[in-house]
């Protein structure tokens, strides 16, 4: 994979600051353990050849000889691997503890500061390319092609743009479209899709009708867009499962690990129809196994780097939002495990808690994202064609350290902040984002 895999950037330690190579020049990492990223056995001493946007040979200094007039980069005793995606992202929240404030406060900020921050916070977190499921499409449109031109540093953006469901919550207009019927479903996904998108998200899909829902998968799938659905109730995996999605987000996050017996078994039936293409699964962990030591650990929530990039005034009413007991009350309503078997709860309560999320009542403050790497946070500096290190963009890194530390989940393995793109649904890390 590494050999013939197209580089937009090298991540480096800051300490191995560099002028970027010539556009036509060679540019060779030496010196450090390589991890391929395809379970291979990681290879020591080892030299990777970059020309352009291309890795063009690896090996090792015994056997690959680096050519005269190449930029050198010494990676000793660090750790050389692809690039990270978080699977699940939402860009335009930064750890705010109150949507429903953040949303009507901030939006004239999106475009400008929040979340270009949030994509150069997630590149030197070592995170290269998130996939953004949910934000108002022409702010993060414009934010990725300013990253694709260089214009901005940041991690490379796979996106939806807004959510398609039955109908917006009540001052989220912008970032979450409504659905009137069968005809409106597919007139959106068309917009959608001619402004570039990469993957279509439905969310509250319990909420729409059946026609509308098969509307929006196949007027997707012929626009070769694949569509991701939200997994937080059994009847949103069933209604996805007969619609034909192919991803779902936050499997495991709702109000018990796992989901009731007449969810599994038709989702054993697709599994096995193999000529139907994979099905891709993005768990939400972090929440249900490391909210405790997220919820306590103050250092956590007091490192200066969640705010990085930000202006101060941002900051400030971020930290506000998060203060005081109150928070920790809010995060122990969201994390407690209840029974599973959500068919089961009375029909009242059920509507009663459908009702809550679709007005934002029972949203906690989404964790912010575990950093990787060590110093300042930086993984490091960024060496690309026809660049300089202020403009890092790109898949692969070099960083100190055994490797084991540093990733979290939105809390999602497989989100991707994350949530994190592309066609490798199932591999990223996430623990930013919760509850969209």
């Amino acid at each position: 994979m590494l050999a013939s895999g197209a580089l937009a950037l090298a991540l480096l330690p800051a300490n191995t600051r560099a002028q970027a190579a010539p556009r036509a020049g060679v540019t060779a990492l030496v010196g450090g353990t390589l991890i391929d990223g395809n379970g291979g056995t990681p290879i020591t001493n080892s030299v990777i050849l970059i020309q352009g946007e291309r890795i063009t040979a690896v090996g090792q200094v015994s056997t690959l000889a680096v050519p005269a007039g190449a930029t050198v980069i010494s990676t000793e005793g660090q750790y050389v691997l692809p690039g990270l995606w978080d699977m699940h992202v939402h860009l335009m929240l930064v750890g705010h503890g109150n949507y429903a404030y953040w949303d009507r406060t901030y939006p004239r900020e999106l475009r400008t500061t929040i979340i270009p921050a949030a994509a150069r916070q997630s590149l030197m977190a070592g995170v290269t390319s998130v996939r953004d499921l949910g934000a108002p499409l022409e702010d993060i449109m414009d934010v990725r092609k300013r990253i694709q031109s260089g214009e901005l540093e940041g991690a490379t953006i796979y996106t939806s743009g807004p959510f398609l469901q039955h109908a917006p919550y009540p001052g989220t207009e912008a970032f979450r479209w409504g659905i009137n019927g069968a005809a409106d479903a597919r007139a959106k996904v068309n917009r959608l899709a001619d402004a570039g998108v990469d993957v279509i998200k439905l969310i509250d899909q319990d909420e729409m009708t059946m026609e509308e829902m098969r509307a929006v998968v196949d007027e997707a799938h012929k626009r070769r867009l694949p569509v991701v659905a939200h997994a937080h109730r059994p009847e949103e995996v069933r209604r996805g499962l007969i619609a034909g999605v192919d991803d779902f987000e936050h499997t495991g996050m709702q109000t018990g690990p796992g989901y009731p017996e007449n969810v599994i078994l038709p989702l054993r039936e697709r599994t096995s129809q193999g000529a139907k293409g994979p099905l891709w699964w993005t768990p939400t962990i972090d929440v249900l196994t490391n909210f405790v030591h997220r919820r306590d650990d103050a250092e956590y929530l007091d490192d200066p780097r969640w705010y990085r990039y930000l202006p101060d005034s941002i900051a400030r009413d971020i930290r506000r939002s998060i203060a005081g007991p109150r928070h920790a009350r809010l995060l122990s309503l969201r994390a407690r495990p209840r029974p599973h078997a959500a068919d089961q709860v009375p029909p009242a309560a059920r509507e009663r808690r459908a009702d809550a999320h679709r007005h934002g009542r029972r949203r906690a403050r989404q964790l912010p994202r575990v950093r990787h790497g060590r110093g300042d946070g930086d993984v490091g500096a960024a060496v690309r064609d026809g660049s300089d290190g202020d403009h890092p963009r790109g898949d692969l890194l070099a960083g100190d350290g055994d490797g084991s530390g540093g990733a979290g989940g939105d809390g999602d393995a497989g989100e991707d902040r994350g949530h994190h793109h592309g066609g490798a649904e199932s591999a990223g890390v996430d623990s930013r984002r919760c509850g969209r």
